[in-house]
Parts: structure tokens; C-alpha cells; sequence
């Protein structure tokens, strides 16, 4: 049906009046929208003029510009917010590095291993906590070959296994001893079935053959089982003929055990031997029995002319009777104190008629070991030096099947005490001992001898200057302690990187002397929490921890601890160069008058009130600091006696005080009294 003109004239004026209401409202709309942006980009420009740029990056968040957020947040160190931002974007390089300014390790570590930063990944991860995180840190030491790093981490989890793969990555002496505690401690884990246990084992046996651990190697075959193999290491390497005749017999080798039996004298001479195995096996009733059975026989033996006489002292090792004995050369005058390598006692040598400091080996050295002929090879070198700035080595022997070394009797005070006991020491007195150090390390270096463990415990202040203690000494004993545990898992604080590896040289002990330096004049280690100063990329300079000390020697101590050696001071002779002008520039320097007190106005009083004299308080005594070591390290350095404390320094008004940027106090633990000192590590950050 055909509409009338009329209608459609109408329909088509309210379709046009339809269609301009549609583009007024989208006008209108897009005029307050406009207004709300132009709102929103005027308050982001007054933020920005406020200096408010956190709240100006939140407006353009808000506004969906993401990338001028990242930027405005990266302006104002929002770290956080800017790397949500950008992993919004997917940049997630740029996301990681922005979480890892702002600590947020959790959110950076992953980043960082997905844009392929392992090594990053793996620092972020070691920060954490939870056991997952630091095994993906461990992993990711590992990938990038951090195997000391991963190595630590394994061992702080338990996982020695694992642990020892990563020390023996490593074929320095100290690495593979460490490899092989941790093979030692993963077969001793409860968690670890019989199988695994025997395999282990066995690793263990391999690697302490190759380091030429002996008595470790022989444990190792017996646990796994092949008894006569740790035989036959008793009897050739070890020379415990005793201990071998019982494994042989048990291994079912008859005629080798009949042939050493013979030997020795007859069953008696290894009754303690089967004793000991009994007891070892918890055979508790059979050491009953046996020693019921045989005491009818062991008078008779004993008085045998030709029998083997076995020291009470190292019961396994054969002795030949009229050897030399301790009591005929030294008289025991008491003890000294106890360290990690021994004890050590005050003595006086009958042949020489002198007293001297004698220190003992600990037991677990094996005899004939590759760190037993080390030792000794070191410590003659050493006993080489004759110098008054270092403690002298007398004699290095063996008496009574026990291993000794004689030194001289020094009276003194070390180092590590002082700080403990007076605090950290006036930059005067402090260059006065580093002069004295540095001119005994020439004379060592030109000797050609390297001390490889310089710190505060093995320096001496004594009545004339400072002895230098324990010379090459360190590198010998420095794998193993007398608590059992691997030395490794503490931090080496003086230790410079390339030593970690093996590869010490005279400039190893340029760093050392800086560690020990900068600890003694600020009283903390050099370094951040958790992270010594072989680790850290950066950390405060001993002019930020203390303002008092010259900008030169600053400078000087902190290139010491140069984590690249080519960047140290490449001998001791230019620091003890620069040490000495130093000292000539302080000298030179005029003292600083006495600030005189303000004087009040004269007033028109006969007689003015007199102004009481300020009191001047005594300096406090600080309390010890918490400082770090390896577990290993000796709390009774050779010739440590009565300790006599230094003279007092004057009191200077022109010094400033103590720098409040210290470590807390150490706390006074009674119970630890008499016990080697053992430093407890900061708290770990990672």
C-alpha cells in the first residue's frame, strides 16, 4: 500500500531530527571525555611540578599508558611499580632489573632466568629463604659454572651429595678435601638407603685415595663393604699392621692376617685392635668376652722383648720400642689454649734448655698423607725465616707418634683481642702496627714464603711492636677442623677471590692485609651483611665508616681489597711506601689548638660566680664487635701467654670520637669461655 505524501515527509524529518540527536550526544560525550583527559593530564603536570612523580605515574596508569608510567616510576625510583608496569608491556629484561632495585627477589629471579641472566637468577633466588628457591639457586649456579657458590648452598641444605660434585669441579687440595667431607656427611645422613650408602661409600674411598687421605680412604672401603681393600691400605700406606690383621681376617685373607699376627708377636698384640673393631660394630658382649679370655695372655705377651709397642695416644699406629719420647725432649710446663689446629702448650726444650711454644697436630692428619707431607714441607720453610717482626718456627718433628711444632714464646696481646676487648684502634696507633706487618710480609715475600691467612688472630702486639704468626701454615690445615665440619661453609673474610680457587700469590696477601686493616681502625669486617668483601661489588669505604681517617689511607686500604688482583698494590713494598708517608704527613701535621670555652659578659657583680671545670669523661670501653672466621681458625696462637695489653694511646682532644657506624656489641657468652674463637657470621642476606 502506497503511503501518502504527507507520511513520508514525516517519517523522513524525524529520521534527520534521530540523526542529529545521535551526533550531538556523540559530540557531547566526546566533549566530557575530552574534559576528564584534559583533567587528568592537568593534574599529572601538577604532580610532576609538585614533585609528587608517584602520584603522577598512578594518574597515567590509570589513563592506560603504561609506557609513560614505566618511565615516570623509574623517575621517581618507584622500582617496584615500574617493573609491574613493564612486565605488563612484556619487557620483562627491563621488569627484572627494576624488581631487583627494589629487592623484590621473589618477582626478579624468575624474570631473570627467562631473558636468560642465569647468574643474576641465581643471586636473586640465593637471597631467599625457602629451601625451593635456593635449590633453583643452586641450579643456577651450577649452569653457569659457579660451582663454589652452588657448593655452599648445597651444604647449608644438606644436599652433600650434590655438594661434593660441586667442590670436586675444583682440583685444588682444599676443594677436594672439602668435596670429599661432603661425600662423608651425605653416607652418614640418615635419609640415605643402603644401596645409595654403599655407592657413596665408594666415591668417597676414590677421591680420598686421589687426595691421598689415607685413613679416610681405608674408613671409606671398609663402610663399603671392601674390607680387604681398607686392609691393605692399613697395612702399606697407614702402617697400622694391628688394625690390617683383624681386616684381613674378617675379609676372610687368612694367610695375611696369620703373616701380620706373626709379625707383631704373637694374638695378643692386636687384642685392642679387635676391641676396638667390637666396639665400632656395637658388639658390646664380644669386647666382654675377649677381654675375659685374653687377659690371661696379655702379661706374656707384653714382656716379649720383640713385641711391637703400640702408643696409647694413636692406638692403631705401631711404635718401635726405644723411639724417641716427647719427655725426653720437652717438659709440659702447661697449657696455652686451643685452636682448630691443636693445642698448644708452654714448654721448655731440654736439649736446647730455651721455652718455647709447642703446638700439637690434631690426630686426623694421616701420617704419610698428601696434607701431612705439605704440612711439613711448609712449616720448614717457614722455621726459614728469621726476622723480629715474625713469631720463629724452632723445629717440626715427631716425638711419641705425635706431630709437633716448636716456636718461640711470645708475650703479648693479639689483634682480634684488642678489638674485642678496647675496640677498633686510633688511625696513629693502627699505622704504627701496619708499618711494623708490612716490613715483616717484605722480608717474608722476598723469601719467597706466602702467609695465606693473615688476620688479626695471627697478629701479635707485643711490648717492642708486632709479631707475625703461624706462616704458611694455613694453607695446610685450612680444609679441615677438629669439630669435624667442612671449613668452607664460613665465610674466609680475608680471603681474596682467587685463593677460593687455589691460585694464592703474594698479591693474596696484599688483600688480606687490607681486610685486616680496615677491621682494625673501623672494627667491622669489610663488607655488607652476609657478603664479605671478596663477594660484595660494593660496600662502604673505611672513610664512610669512619670520617676521622685520612682520605690517602682510605684509598690505600680500599685498593688492598681490590676484588682483581692486577688492581691491588702489586707488592707490600708501595704499600708500605705510601703507609710511611702517611705517617710523615699526620706527623707533619699542626696540632689542633684547644677550643677555648665561651666567657660570659662582664657583669657589675663584685665577684662573679665561678664556672664549675667541665668534666671530662673517660672514653667508654667498647663492647667486642661481631666479627667472622672460618671454622677452623686458632683461638691459641704460637706463644700466646698471659696477654700484656698495649700501652694505652693518650687521649687526644682533636680526636674525633668513635664512629657510630659500628656492628652491635658481641655478646659475652660465659659458656664459651676457654673454647676456640670462632667468629659467628653475620646474618646471611641471601
Amino acid at each position: 500500500m502506497d503511503l501518502p505524501q504527507g507520511d513520508l515527509l514525516r517519517y523522513g524529518i524525524a529520521a534527520v531530527i534521530v540523526l542529529a540527536l545521535i551526533i550531538v550526544g556523540r559530540r557531547v560525550y566526546a566533549w566530557l571525555a575530552g574534559r576528564e583527559e584534559r583533567d587528568l593530564e592537568a593534574q599529572v603536570k601538577a604532580a610532576i611540578d609538585a614533585g609528587d612523580l608517584r602520584l603522577a605515574g598512578d594518574i597515567q596508569l590509570r589513563r592506560g599508558l603504561l609506557v609513560e608510567a614505566s618511565r615516570i616510576y623509574i623517575r621517581a625510583k618507584e622500582h617496584a611499580r615500574a617493573g609491574a608496569v613493564l612486565a605488563r608491556l612484556g619487557k620483562d629484561a627491563e621488569a627484572a632489573d627494576e624488581y631487583e632495585k627494589a629487592e623484590d627477589w621473589a618477582k626478579a629471579a624468575p624474570l631473570f632466568k627467562k631473558t636468560g641472566s642465569t647468574l643474576k637468577a641465581a643471586d636473586c633466588y640465593a637471597k631467599l629463604d625457602g629451601r625451593p628457591e635456593r635449590l633453583l639457586a643452586a641450579e643456577c649456579y651450577t649452569a653457569v659454572k659457579e660451582h663454589l657458590k652452588a657448593g655452599r648452598i648445597y651444604q647449608d641444605l644438606e644436599e652433600f651429595e650434590r655438594a661434593s660434585e660441586c667442590f670436586a669441579k675444583f682440583e685444588d687440595l682444599d676443594s677436594l678435601d672439602v668435596a670429599l667431607t661432603m661425600l662423608e656427611n651425605a653416607a652418614l645422613a640418615k635419609s640415605t638407603d643402603r644401596d645409595k650408602r654403599v655407592e657413596i661409600w665408594r666415591r668417597a674411598a676414590d677421591l680420598a685415595v686421589k687426595l691421598g687421605a689415607h685413613d679416610r680412604a681405608a674408613r671409606a672401603f671398609d663402610e663399603a663393604g671392601d674390607t680387604k681393600r681398607a686392609a691393605t691400605i692399613y697395612e702399606q700406606a697407614l702402617k697400622k699392621m694391628d688394625v690390617a690383621a683383624v681386616l684381613y681376617a674378617e675379609a676372610g685373607a687368612t694367610s695375611d692376617s696369620e703373616r701380620l699376627v706373626q709379625a707383631l708377636g704373637g694374638p695378643s698384640a692386636i687384642r685392642e685392635a679387635r676391641m676396638a673393631r667390637a666396639r665400632a660394630k656395637g658388639e658390646g658382649a664380644l669386647t666382654e668376652d675377649m677381654r675375659a679370655v685374653e687377659s690371661g695372655s696379655t702379661v706374656a705377651a707384653n714382656t716379649d722383648d720383640n713385641a711391637t709397642v703400640v702408643p696409647a695416644d694413636r692406638a692403631g699406629r705401631p711404635g718401635k720400642a726405644g723411639a724417641p719420647r716427647l719427655e725426653d725432649r720437652f717438659e709440659l710446663l702447661g697449657e696455652l689454649g686451643r685452636g682448630g689446629m691443636g693445642i698448644v702448650h708452654r714448654a721448655k726444650d731440654l736439649r736446647l734448655g730455651r721455652f718455647v711454644a709447642l703446638k700439637f697436630l690434631p690426630d686426623d692428619v694421616e701420617h704419610g698423607s698428601t696434607l701431612h707431607r705439605l704440612f711439613h714441607r711448609e712449616a720448614r720453610a717457614a722455621a726459614a725465616l728469621t726476622h723480629p717482626g715474625i713469631v720463629t718456627v724452632y723445629d717440626v718433628g715427631e716425638l711419641g707418634g705425635r706431630e709437633f711444632i716448636a716456636m718461640e714464646l711470645v708475650e703479648g696481646k693479639t689483634l682480634d683481642r684488642i678489638l674485642d676487648d678496647d675496640g677498633p684502634v686510633p688511625v696513629g696507633e693502627a699505622l704504627e702496627i701496619m708499618e711494623g706487618v708490612l716490613v715483616a710480609m717484605e722480608y717474608a715475600h722476598q723469601e719467597k714464603v706466602i702467609h695465606r691467612d693473615l688476620k688479626p688472630a695471627n697478629l701479635m702486639r707485643t711490648k717492642t711492636g708486632v709479631k707475625v704468626m703461624d706462616f704458611g701454615l694455613a694453607k695446610v690445615v685450612s680444609a679441615r677442623s677438629s669439630s669435624g665440619k667442612t671449613v668452607i661453609g664460613g665465610t674466609p673474610n680475608y680471603m681474596p677471590p682467587e685463593q677460593r680457587t687455589g691460585d694464592a700469590d703474594h698479591r693474596s696477601d696484599v688483600f688480606a692485609l687490607g681486610a685486616t686493616f680496615y677491621e682494625l681502625i673501623s672494627g667491622v669486617l669489610p663488607g655488607n651483611p652476609g657478603e664479605p668483601a671478596n663477594i660484595a661489588s660494593s660496600y662502604p669505604t673505611l672513610r664512610q665508616r669512619v670520617p676521622s681517617v685520612p682520605a690517602r689511607l682510605s684509598e690505600l686500604v680500599m685498593r688492598c681489597l681490590e676484588r682483581d688482583r692486577h688492581e691491588r698494590p702489586q707488592d707490600v713494598v708501595s704499600v708500605l711506601r705510601e703507609v710511611r708517608e702517611i705517617r710523615a704527613e699526620l706527623a707533619a701535621e699542626p696540632k689542633a689548638p684547644q677550643r677555648a670555652e665561651p666567657k660570659a659578659a662582664p657583669r657589675a657583680e663584685p665577684k662573679p660566680a665561678q664556672r664549675p671545670e667541665p668534666k671530662v669523661e673517660e672514653p667508654k670501653k667498647r663492647a667486642p664487635l661481631p666479627r667472622i672466621a672460618r671454622e677452623d681458625e686458632d683461638d691459641s696462637p704460637a706463644g700466646r701467654v698471659d696477654r700484656v695489653a698495649p700501652k694505652a694511646a693518650p687521649a687526644s682532644p682533636a680526636r674525633s670520637p668513635v664512629s657510630p657506624a659500628r656492628s652491635p656489641a658481641r655478646s659475652a657468652d660465659p659458656a664459651q669461655a676457654g673454647k676456640p674463637n670462632v667468629r659467628k657470621p653475620i646474618p646471611r642476606e641471601d
